[in-house]
C-alpha cells in the first residue's frame, strides 16, 4: 500500500510540474518513433542480445560471482551438452550460485535497464548545461528498455512453457516467482528513474525504500 500511495504522489508531482521531464520525454518519443517506423517488425539484433548478456555478466560482478564465459551471436545456436529444444542467441557461464544471488543474475536483464542507469550515474558528474542532453539519452534508453523488456518477458514465459529442459531464465526459479519478481522490480526501478530526473536521488530513494518494504512485508507476512 505504501508503494501505491508513493507512486500516485509521484504521478501528481509529474503532472503538476512536467518541465524537468521535457528532455527525457523528447528522447522517449524519439525512440518510440524510431521503433515504430523501422524496428517493430525487425528480428532481434545482436546489439539487443549483447546488452541482455552484458546485464547477466554485470550482476555476476555485483554479486561477487566469477564469470567463466560470455557469448552473443547474431544467429541462434545450440549449446553443447544442452537438452533444450530452444536455440540460444547468447549466454553467460559463471560459477554456480543459489538463493538471491542466483535469482538476481538470472533475472537481471528483465528488470535492470543497464544503459539508462549508466547514464544516470554519468549525469552526476556532467555540468548543468549538458544535463538536458544526458536526459534525452536517458529517454531513448528508457524507451528501448521498456519496449524490449516487455517482449523479452513474454518470450521468457513462452519458452518456459514449451521447453522442458529447465535451462532457461524463467525456468530456474519458476515462472510465477520470476514473473512476480521482474514485474515488481520494474515497478520500483522505472518510476525511480523518472524521480531522479524530476526531484533528485532522495525522492527516488524514498520510493525505492517504500517498494522494498512492500516486498519484505509480502514475503514475511
Amino acid at each position: 500500500m505504501g508503494l501505491a500511495i508513493t507512486f500516485l504522489k509521484c504521478l501528481f508531482a509529474f503532472a503538476h510540474d512536467p518541465l524537468p521531464l521535457v528532455p527525457f520525454a523528447g528522447g522517449l518519443l524519439f525512440w518510440i518513433w524510431i521503433w515504430h517506423a523501422h524496428l517493430s517488425h525487425s528480428p532481434q539484433s545482436m546489439w539487443h542480445t549483447w546488452e541482455h548478456e552484458l546485464t547477466h555478466a554485470l550482476f555476476c560482478l555485483l554479486t561477487l560471482t566469477k564469470v567463466r564465459g560470455f557469448h552473443a551471436d547474431e544467429k541462434p545456436y545450440k549449446l553443447t551438452r544442452s537438452n533444450s529444444a530452444t536455440s540460444y542467441s547468447g549466454h553467460v557461464t559463471h560459477d554456480h550460485v543459489g538463493g538471491w544471488r542466483g535469482m538476481l543474475i538470472t533475472l537481471a536483464p528483465y528488470f535492470f535497464p543497464t544503459f539508462a542507469i549508466a547514464l544516470l550515474l554519468l549525469r552526476l558528474v556532467v555540468n548543468d548545461g549538458f544535463q538536458p542532453v544526458v536526459d534525452v539519452l536517458i529517454g531513448v534508453t528508457f524507451g528501448y528498455y521498456a519496449i524490449n523488456r516487455i517482449k523479452d518477458i513474454k518470450n521468457a514465459v513462452r519458452v518456459a512453457g514449451r521447453d522442458s529442459a529447465g535451462e532457461h531464465d524463467f525456468q530456474r526459479h519458476g515462472v510465477p516467482v520470476s514473473l512476480a519478481f521482474t514485474v515488481f522490480a520494474n515497478l520500483i526501478i522505472m518510476p525511480s528513474i523518472l524521480l531522479v530526473l524530476h526531484q533528485g536521488w532522495g525522492a527516488a530513494g524514498t520510493y525505492s525504500i517504500s517498494g522494498g518494504q512492500f516486498w519484505l512485508e509480502l514475503l514475511v507476512g
